[in-house]
Protein backbone atom coordinates (compact mmCIF):
# COMPACT_ATOMS: atom_id res chain seq x y z
CA UNK A 1 0.00 0.00 0.00
CA UNK A 2 2.74 2.48 0.74
CA UNK A 3 4.51 2.17 -2.57
CA UNK A 4 0.68 2.88 -4.09
CA UNK A 5 0.47 5.75 -1.73
CA UNK A 6 3.59 6.94 -3.06
CA UNK A 7 3.08 6.65 -6.56
CA UNK A 8 -0.28 8.74 -6.25
CA UNK A 9 1.43 11.14 -4.58
CA UNK A 10 4.13 11.60 -7.58
CA UNK A 11 1.07 11.80 -9.68
CA UNK A 12 -0.44 14.53 -7.90
CA UNK A 13 2.64 17.08 -7.37
CA UNK A 14 3.15 16.77 -11.06
CA UNK A 15 -0.18 17.52 -12.63
CA UNK A 16 0.15 20.76 -10.06
CA UNK A 17 0.05 24.32 -11.71
CA UNK A 18 2.77 27.03 -11.31
CA UNK A 19 2.06 29.70 -8.84
CA UNK A 20 3.07 33.12 -10.65
CA UNK A 21 3.60 36.45 -8.83
CA UNK A 22 5.54 37.89 -5.94
CA UNK A 23 3.05 37.78 -3.13
CA UNK A 24 1.32 34.43 -2.08
CA UNK A 25 -2.53 34.89 -1.10
CA UNK A 26 -4.79 32.39 -0.06
CA UNK A 27 -8.52 32.80 -1.33
CA UNK A 28 -11.13 31.61 1.33
CA UNK A 29 -12.34 29.01 -1.58
CA UNK A 30 -8.81 27.23 -1.22
CA UNK A 31 -9.95 25.63 2.56
CA UNK A 32 -13.15 24.17 1.36
CA UNK A 33 -11.41 22.20 -1.89
CA UNK A 34 -9.72 18.72 -2.52
CA UNK A 35 -9.00 17.01 -5.57
CA UNK A 36 -10.48 13.36 -5.82
CA UNK A 37 -8.64 10.54 -7.95
CA UNK A 38 -10.56 7.27 -8.46
CA UNK A 39 -8.84 4.33 -10.12
CA UNK A 40 -10.19 0.91 -11.16
CA UNK A 41 -7.63 -1.73 -9.77
CA UNK A 42 -6.99 -5.24 -11.92
CA UNK A 43 -6.33 -6.70 -9.34
CA UNK A 44 -7.65 -7.45 -5.83
CA UNK A 45 -7.30 -4.48 -4.46
CA UNK A 46 -10.76 -2.83 -5.80
CA UNK A 47 -11.49 0.77 -6.32
CA UNK A 48 -8.57 3.09 -5.10
CA UNK A 49 -9.77 6.59 -3.76
CA UNK A 50 -6.53 8.93 -3.47
CA UNK A 51 -7.39 12.81 -2.30
CA UNK A 52 -5.27 15.43 -2.05
CA UNK A 53 -5.79 17.93 0.71
CA UNK A 54 -6.04 21.58 0.15
CA UNK A 55 -4.08 21.63 -3.18
CA UNK A 56 -4.03 25.26 -3.63
CA UNK A 57 -3.15 25.78 -0.40
CA UNK A 58 -0.26 23.06 0.18
CA UNK A 59 1.17 24.63 -3.77
CA UNK A 60 1.58 28.32 -1.84
CA UNK A 61 3.16 27.01 1.47
CA UNK A 62 5.73 25.05 -0.47
CA UNK A 63 6.04 28.59 -2.60
CA UNK A 64 6.68 30.76 0.65
CA UNK A 65 9.01 28.11 1.89
CA UNK A 66 11.11 27.87 -0.97
CA UNK A 67 10.58 25.06 -2.87
CA UNK A 68 10.12 24.82 -6.19
CA UNK A 69 7.65 21.98 -8.18
CA UNK A 70 11.06 20.68 -9.82
CA UNK A 71 12.52 20.35 -6.44
CA UNK A 72 9.95 18.86 -4.72
CA UNK A 73 8.79 16.28 -7.37
CA UNK A 74 12.70 15.11 -7.74
CA UNK A 75 12.47 14.48 -3.89
CA UNK A 76 8.71 12.67 -3.64
CA UNK A 77 9.84 10.68 -6.43
CA UNK A 78 12.62 8.36 -4.46
CA UNK A 79 12.17 6.94 -0.93
CA UNK A 80 14.54 5.13 1.04
CA UNK A 81 13.18 1.67 2.93
CA UNK A 82 8.97 1.71 4.05
CA UNK A 83 7.44 3.46 6.92
CA UNK A 84 8.70 2.68 10.18
CA UNK A 85 7.56 3.43 13.87
CA UNK A 86 8.90 6.36 15.29
CA UNK A 87 9.68 6.83 19.00
CA UNK A 88 7.34 8.23 20.26
CA UNK A 89 3.88 7.27 21.99
CA UNK A 90 1.71 8.45 19.07
CA UNK A 91 1.99 5.63 17.04
CA UNK A 92 2.98 7.33 13.53
CA UNK A 93 4.89 5.85 11.26
CA UNK A 94 7.58 7.87 8.93
CA UNK A 95 9.16 7.82 5.63
CA UNK A 96 12.16 9.83 4.92
CA UNK A 97 12.93 10.71 0.93
CA UNK A 98 16.27 9.73 -0.65
CA UNK A 99 17.50 12.82 -0.28
CA UNK A 100 16.79 13.38 3.38
CA UNK A 101 15.02 16.51 2.45
CA UNK A 102 11.47 15.96 3.72
CA UNK A 103 9.75 13.13 5.98
CA UNK A 104 6.50 11.83 5.29
CA UNK A 105 3.93 11.12 8.76
CA UNK A 106 1.37 9.36 9.14
CA UNK A 107 -1.95 11.03 10.36
CA UNK A 108 -4.51 9.71 12.58
CA UNK A 109 -8.41 10.46 12.33
CA UNK A 110 -8.27 13.03 14.76
CA UNK A 111 -5.70 14.51 14.05
CA UNK A 112 -6.53 14.70 10.33
CA UNK A 113 -9.70 16.43 11.90
CA UNK A 114 -7.81 19.09 13.75
CA UNK A 115 -5.66 19.81 10.49
CA UNK A 116 -8.90 20.52 8.45
CA UNK A 117 -10.12 22.49 11.46
CA UNK A 118 -7.07 24.99 11.19
CA UNK A 119 -5.83 25.05 8.30
CA UNK A 120 -7.02 27.87 7.22
CA UNK A 121 -5.85 29.85 10.77
CA UNK A 122 -2.28 27.90 10.31
CA UNK A 123 -1.79 29.23 6.59
CA UNK A 124 -2.22 32.89 7.49
CA UNK A 125 -0.36 32.18 10.84
CA UNK A 126 2.05 30.77 8.25
CA UNK A 127 2.38 34.43 6.01
CA UNK A 128 2.62 36.34 8.93
CA UNK A 129 4.86 34.75 10.81
CA UNK A 130 7.13 33.08 8.20
CA UNK A 131 9.97 32.76 10.82
CA UNK A 132 7.73 29.84 12.74
CA UNK A 133 8.88 26.46 14.02
CA UNK A 134 5.34 24.82 13.69
CA UNK A 135 5.96 22.69 11.38
CA UNK A 136 5.09 23.40 7.47
CA UNK A 137 2.78 21.03 5.78
CA UNK A 138 4.01 21.04 2.53
CA UNK A 139 1.92 18.02 0.99
CA UNK A 140 -1.59 16.48 2.65
CA UNK A 141 -2.92 13.31 1.21
CA UNK A 142 -5.00 10.35 2.12
CA UNK A 143 -5.22 7.25 0.03
CA UNK A 144 -8.41 4.43 0.35
CA UNK A 145 -7.85 0.90 -0.52
CA UNK A 146 -11.10 -1.44 0.42
CA UNK A 147 -11.70 0.87 3.04
CA UNK A 148 -8.09 0.53 4.21
CA UNK A 149 -7.44 4.25 5.08
CA UNK A 150 -3.54 5.72 5.66
CA UNK A 151 -3.49 10.07 5.71
CA UNK A 152 0.19 11.60 5.64
CA UNK A 153 1.47 14.65 5.52
CA UNK A 154 4.35 16.02 4.13
CA UNK A 155 7.36 18.12 6.18
CA UNK A 156 10.66 19.40 5.59
CA UNK A 157 12.67 17.47 7.90
CA UNK A 158 14.61 19.54 10.37
CA UNK A 159 18.20 17.84 10.16
CA UNK A 160 20.37 18.67 7.21
CA UNK A 161 22.28 15.72 5.25
CA UNK A 162 25.75 14.84 5.76
CA UNK A 163 25.71 16.22 9.60
CA UNK A 164 26.39 14.05 12.55
CA UNK A 165 23.93 14.62 14.92
CA UNK A 166 25.46 14.17 18.86
CA UNK A 167 22.29 14.86 20.55
CA UNK A 168 18.65 14.94 19.67
CA UNK A 169 16.14 15.57 22.28
CA UNK A 170 12.36 15.67 22.66
CA UNK A 171 11.60 18.64 25.30
CA UNK A 172 7.96 19.39 26.47
CA UNK A 173 8.24 21.10 29.57
CA UNK A 174 7.01 18.28 31.26
CA UNK A 175 8.94 16.29 34.40
CA UNK A 176 7.03 13.19 34.85
CA UNK A 177 8.33 10.18 32.99
CA UNK A 178 10.67 12.41 30.57
CA UNK A 179 13.94 10.78 31.28
CA UNK A 180 15.54 7.84 29.01
CA UNK A 181 17.84 6.77 31.65
CA UNK A 182 21.56 7.01 32.56
CA UNK A 183 22.83 4.72 29.32
CA UNK A 184 20.31 5.59 26.17
CA UNK A 185 21.11 3.92 23.08
CA UNK A 186 23.64 5.54 20.21
CA UNK A 187 20.47 7.34 18.24
CA UNK A 188 18.50 7.47 21.01
CA UNK A 189 16.32 10.52 21.73
CA UNK A 190 16.26 12.03 25.03
CA UNK A 191 13.61 14.28 27.05
CA UNK A 192 13.65 17.35 29.45
CA UNK A 193 14.61 15.42 32.54
CA UNK A 194 17.69 13.88 30.68
CA UNK A 195 18.73 17.79 29.21
CA UNK A 196 18.22 18.71 33.13
CA UNK A 197 20.41 16.40 34.40
CA UNK A 198 23.09 16.80 31.47
CA UNK A 199 23.34 20.58 32.53
CA UNK A 200 22.33 21.03 28.92
CA UNK A 201 21.75 25.18 27.70
CA UNK A 202 21.38 26.14 23.91
CA UNK A 203 24.28 28.61 24.13
CA UNK A 204 22.83 30.99 21.26
CA UNK A 205 24.03 34.50 20.73
CA UNK A 206 21.55 36.58 22.90
CA UNK A 207 20.08 38.02 19.48
CA UNK A 208 18.58 34.33 19.10
CA UNK A 209 17.63 33.59 22.27
CA UNK A 210 15.32 36.43 22.40
CA UNK A 211 14.08 36.04 18.77
CA UNK A 212 13.68 32.27 19.12
CA UNK A 213 11.78 32.93 22.74
CA UNK A 214 9.28 35.01 21.24
CA UNK A 215 8.85 32.64 18.24
CA UNK A 216 7.89 29.97 21.03
CA UNK A 217 5.91 32.13 22.63
CA UNK A 218 3.35 33.03 19.15
CA UNK A 219 3.93 29.79 17.94
CA UNK A 220 2.80 27.69 21.45
CA UNK A 221 -0.22 30.58 21.78
CA UNK A 222 -1.59 29.62 18.68
CA UNK A 223 -1.66 26.18 19.28
CA UNK A 224 -3.29 26.68 22.70
CA UNK A 225 -6.09 28.62 20.32
CA UNK A 226 -6.85 25.77 18.53
CA UNK A 227 -7.17 23.64 21.53
CA UNK A 228 -4.04 21.63 20.56
CA UNK A 229 -1.21 20.41 23.24
CA UNK A 230 1.11 18.12 24.06
CA UNK A 231 3.24 19.15 21.38
CA UNK A 232 7.50 18.69 21.28
CA UNK A 233 10.55 21.32 20.61
CA UNK A 234 12.79 19.11 18.66
CA UNK A 235 16.63 20.22 19.38
CA UNK A 236 19.05 18.49 17.28
CA UNK A 237 23.01 18.88 18.16
CA UNK A 238 25.55 18.61 15.95
CA UNK A 239 29.35 19.73 17.13
CA UNK A 240 31.14 21.13 15.03
CA UNK A 241 34.91 21.61 13.68
CA UNK A 242 37.01 24.84 14.12
CA UNK A 243 36.52 25.27 10.20
CA UNK A 244 32.93 25.53 11.02
CA UNK A 245 33.42 27.54 14.21
CA UNK A 246 35.25 29.84 11.86
CA UNK A 247 32.52 30.01 9.29
CA UNK A 248 29.65 30.42 12.00
CA UNK A 249 31.43 33.43 13.24
CA UNK A 250 31.60 35.08 10.26
CA UNK A 251 27.75 34.07 9.81
CA UNK A 252 26.69 35.42 12.80
CA UNK A 253 28.54 38.62 11.78
CA UNK A 254 26.77 38.92 8.29
CA UNK A 255 23.51 37.98 8.87
CA UNK A 256 23.16 40.34 12.15
CA UNK A 257 24.47 43.46 10.22
CA UNK A 258 21.95 42.99 6.83
CA UNK A 259 18.79 41.36 9.14
CA UNK A 260 18.13 39.75 5.72
CA UNK A 261 16.39 36.21 8.07
CA UNK A 262 14.18 38.14 10.29
CA UNK A 263 10.80 37.91 8.63
CA UNK A 264 12.17 34.38 6.50
CA UNK A 265 11.93 30.68 6.93
CA UNK A 266 15.46 30.76 6.94
CA UNK A 267 15.78 32.40 10.21
CA UNK A 268 16.44 29.35 12.77
CA UNK A 269 17.94 27.55 9.97
CA UNK A 270 20.23 30.06 8.28
CA UNK A 271 23.49 28.26 8.96
CA UNK A 272 24.14 24.79 7.57
CA UNK A 273 20.32 23.71 7.94
CA UNK A 274 20.35 25.04 12.00
CA UNK A 275 21.52 28.20 14.15
CA UNK A 276 25.03 28.27 15.23
CA UNK A 277 26.31 28.01 19.00
CA UNK A 278 27.10 31.82 20.43
CA UNK A 279 31.09 30.60 20.84
CA UNK A 280 30.38 28.32 16.95
CA UNK A 281 30.98 24.83 18.25
CA UNK A 282 27.51 23.51 18.09
CA UNK A 283 25.15 23.49 15.52
CA UNK A 284 21.06 23.09 16.91
CA UNK A 285 18.44 21.94 14.51
CA UNK A 286 14.85 23.57 16.27
CA UNK A 287 11.74 22.88 15.30
CA UNK A 288 8.07 22.12 17.02
CA UNK A 289 7.12 18.83 15.91
CA UNK A 290 3.66 16.39 17.11
CA UNK A 291 1.47 19.85 16.99
CA UNK A 292 -1.92 17.89 16.19
CA UNK A 293 -2.88 16.61 19.55
CA UNK A 294 -6.24 18.33 20.67
CA UNK A 295 -7.22 18.09 24.78
CA UNK A 296 -9.73 15.18 24.02
CA UNK A 297 -11.60 13.01 26.48
CA UNK A 298 -9.03 10.77 26.48
CA UNK A 299 -6.34 13.44 27.62
CA UNK A 300 -8.63 14.58 29.98
CA UNK A 301 -9.02 11.43 31.33
CA UNK A 302 -4.93 10.90 31.59
CA UNK A 303 -4.83 14.14 33.14
CA UNK A 304 -7.39 13.04 35.87
CA UNK A 305 -5.68 10.07 36.25
CA UNK A 306 -2.00 10.76 36.76
CA UNK A 307 -3.42 14.01 39.12
CA UNK A 308 -4.69 11.36 41.45
CA UNK A 309 -1.72 9.07 41.33
CA UNK A 310 0.49 12.30 42.22
CA UNK A 311 4.02 13.34 40.97
CA UNK A 312 6.47 10.05 41.22
CA UNK A 313 9.01 9.96 38.20
CA UNK A 314 10.76 12.47 38.22
CA UNK A 315 14.58 11.42 38.06
CA UNK A 316 15.59 14.27 38.53
CA UNK A 317 19.07 14.76 39.41
CA UNK A 318 19.85 16.22 43.44
CA UNK A 319 22.17 18.73 41.63
CA UNK A 320 19.14 20.66 40.29
CA UNK A 321 19.08 24.51 39.66
CA UNK A 322 17.60 26.28 41.96
CA UNK A 323 14.61 27.82 40.22
CA UNK A 324 13.60 24.57 39.30
CA UNK A 325 12.12 24.26 42.08
CA UNK A 326 10.30 27.50 41.68
CA UNK A 327 9.04 25.86 38.06
CA UNK A 328 7.94 22.54 39.54
CA UNK A 329 5.98 24.61 42.58
CA UNK A 330 4.58 27.13 39.96
CA UNK A 331 3.42 23.82 37.63
CA UNK A 332 1.97 21.85 40.20
CA UNK A 333 0.93 19.65 37.06
CA UNK A 334 4.14 18.42 35.63
CA UNK A 335 2.82 15.64 33.60
CA UNK A 336 2.22 16.47 30.11
CA UNK A 337 -1.54 15.64 29.47
CA UNK A 338 -2.79 19.05 30.79
CA UNK A 339 -4.91 21.66 29.15
CA UNK A 340 -3.77 23.84 26.17
CA UNK A 341 -3.82 27.06 28.25
CA UNK A 342 -1.35 25.35 31.13
CA UNK A 343 0.90 23.37 28.70
CA UNK A 344 1.16 26.48 26.52
CA UNK A 345 2.32 28.33 29.79
CA UNK A 346 4.83 25.90 30.89
CA UNK A 347 6.06 24.72 27.92
CA UNK A 348 6.92 28.62 27.12
CA UNK A 349 8.38 28.62 30.58
CA UNK A 350 11.05 25.89 30.70
CA UNK A 351 12.01 26.58 27.19
CA UNK A 352 12.59 30.20 28.26
CA UNK A 353 14.58 29.28 31.28
CA UNK A 354 15.55 25.92 31.30
CA UNK A 355 16.51 25.85 27.71
CA UNK A 356 17.49 29.26 25.99
CA UNK A 357 17.75 31.97 28.87
CA UNK A 358 19.00 30.26 31.53
CA UNK A 359 22.29 31.57 31.26
CA UNK A 360 20.79 35.27 31.31
CA UNK A 361 22.97 36.54 34.48
CA UNK A 362 25.84 34.15 34.13
CA UNK A 363 29.35 35.78 32.34
CA UNK A 364 29.82 32.23 30.98
CA UNK A 365 26.33 32.41 28.85
CA UNK A 366 27.01 30.16 26.11
CA UNK A 367 29.65 27.87 27.01
CA UNK A 368 29.27 24.59 25.82
CA UNK A 369 28.57 21.58 28.77
CA UNK A 370 28.06 18.76 26.03
CA UNK A 371 28.17 15.25 27.88
CA UNK A 372 30.29 12.87 26.15
CA UNK A 373 27.81 10.35 26.66
CA UNK A 374 25.30 11.88 24.38
CA UNK A 375 23.90 9.54 21.61
CA UNK A 376 24.99 10.01 18.31
CA UNK A 377 23.37 9.31 14.97
CA UNK A 378 23.40 10.66 11.17
CA UNK A 379 20.62 11.65 10.24
CA UNK A 380 20.07 14.35 7.57
CA UNK A 381 17.53 17.90 5.94
CA UNK A 382 17.89 20.74 3.77
CA UNK A 383 21.13 22.58 4.19
CA UNK A 384 20.33 26.25 4.26
CA UNK A 385 22.29 29.18 4.22
CA UNK A 386 21.89 32.84 4.82
CA UNK A 387 21.92 34.40 1.41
Amino acid sequence: MSQLLLACIQRSVSQEYRVGGRHIVFEDEMFYTHENTTLESNGSDGTIKFTTWFPDVTLRLRKLYGVSKSSFLASVSQFQGDFAAGEGKGGSLFLTTSDKKYILKTVKKNERANLHSMMQDYARYVIAHPATLLPWFLGYYTLNVNEREVTVVIMPNLLPPGFKVHGRYDLKGSLINRAVGKAPEAGETLKDVDWLNRKRTANLSRVDELAIVQQLRLDAAFLAQHNLMDQSLFLGVHRTSWVSRFRSFAHLLRCTAVGEQRHSPLRFHSFQGGLPSLYGDEIFYIGIIDVLQDYDFSKKAENAIKRLRGSGGKSISEEREPNLQDFAIRHNQLHSAVAPQVYEARFVEFMKDHVFLRGANNPDIGRSSTSASEPSTSLTSPAKSCN
